[in-house]
């Protein structure tokens, strides 16, 4: 059986090619003589978060059963966006390119949750839950793009999605123990 590594090849030389790239560059402020050149935290965080997407993100026409998805890719996103990465700006993905990964992730996780409802396998009142949590999530996502629209800060609405994916995540882990 292939692995999600394997599966989705694409993305995940594509995320390990960005990290070695930062890395390299940190690994080199870091050993030469100038003062004015230092190592940067946020780079190194960029760079895993840059492997970790690609790790974790899938390639068009795999499943995001079949590729593994999880809450680690919106979680090194958030990573990027909150982390105090300014330094990033003009190295990093773009907060559009972090919440398109992010609606990926979340959309691979609802088709997760449709499989389990249409096999009959969600019990009532774990629908009624996952519908609670799947609406709010979608709002704060909503909230997201208007932020970023408008040039708001987006920490709250990352928060509030955050918790709510985070409780869809949890669901789709129960279903698939059980």
């Amino acid at each position: 059986m292939k692995t999600a590594l394997v599966k989705s090849w694409k993305t995940t030389v594509c995320g390990l090619i960005v990290a070695v790239i930062l890395i390299l560059k940190q690994i080199g402020n870091l050993l030469d003589d100038d003062p004015e050149t230092v190592m940067s935290v946020e780079m190194i965080l960029g760079a895993l978060a840059a492997l970790g997407i690609g790790v974790c993100a899938r390639d068009n026409g795999v499943s995001s059963r079949e590729a593994g998805a999880k809450l680690i890719v919106f979680g090194l996103c958030c990573l990027l966006l909150l982390g105090g990465c300014g330094q990033l700006a003009n190295k990093a993905p773009s907060q559009d390119q972090v919440l398109r990964v992010t609606v990926d992730a979340y959309a691979g996780t609802m088709d997760t949750l449709t499989d389990f409802y249409k096999a009959g396998k969600i019990d009532d009142e774990l629908v009624g839950k996952i519908d609670v949590h799947r609406k709010m999530a979608f709002m704060a996502l909503e909230e997201w793009r208007a932020c970023l629209r408008d040039g708001k800060p987006v920490s709250e609405a990352i928060r509030q999605f955050t918790t709510h994916f985070a409780a869809l995540i949890e669901a789709e882990k129960i279903l698939n123990e059980g």
